[in-house]
């Protein structure tokens, strides 16, 4: 998940049919091909931009900063991995998702640039994996704004040009609540797993 704003980037398994009247998105059966192949009824992993979070003023007195525990803890066994490399700027991407693409419980975000250096890091964690949608793009934002109603999550976004971090908890019918602070604070938080764990584990898993 990458947060811009008030608006937020989740990576889901969904399957883009024409829309149908009424007819809301509904959940598929996620299929379970043989270990290292790609099934013929495999679904779409694809990134769709929803507003979930809303408006927030993050915290950055030390005091906030000192108290915040998020109310998600990290989960990162397993994890699977997709590297992109863009054209243009030569930007990489790298996504590693926990326990995997499917069942992401918690999913984390790296950008590097031309260079091979980490220009943004995000990790996000939720109390419920996501789930795999099948609808039209107005349905599936619609089936991802109710779910995401649902779901407490904790989220990390460290952006190392600007040395800007922040790590709030959203979601679920509850307040949101947001630190900011230089990236070396945040990402060294113990309360936060740390994220420099995280990242290591990410990076070695992706080969990056």
């Amino acid at each position: 998940m990458i947060i811009f704003g008030n608006k937020t980037l989740i990576v889901i398994a969904v399957a883009i049919v024409a829309c149908s009247s009424g007819q809301p998105a509904t959940s598929i059966p996620v299929p379970q091909p043989a270990p290292g192949q790609r099934g013929p009824n495999d679904v779409l992993i694809q990134t769709r931009r929803v507003d979930v979070t809303g408006s927030f003023s993050p915290r950055s007195d030390q005091a906030s900063i000192d108290a915040y525990v998020p109310d998600i803890a990290p989960f990162d066994s397993g994890g699977e991995c997709n590297v992109l490399r863009t054209g243009g700027n030569g930007a990489t991407i790298v996504s590693a998702q926990y326990p995997d693409r499917l069942h992401a419980r918690t999913s984390v975000t790296m950008t590097f640039d031309s260079a091979g250096h980490m220009v943004r890091f995000n990790e996000r964690h939720s109390d419920r994996a996501n789930e795999a949608y099948r609808g039209c793009a107005e349905q599936l934002d619609s089936a991802l704004q109710a779910h995401t109603r649902v779901t407490r999550s904790s989220t990390v976004q460290l952006d190392f040009v600007l040395d800007q971090g922040l790590a709030l908890s959203s979601g679920a019918g509850k307040p949101t609540i947001a630190i900011s602070a230089p990236v070396r604070v945040i990402e060294r938080l113990a309360r936060l797993g740390p994220p420099t764990e995280r990242m290591a584990r990410s990076r070695k898993l992706c080969g990056v």
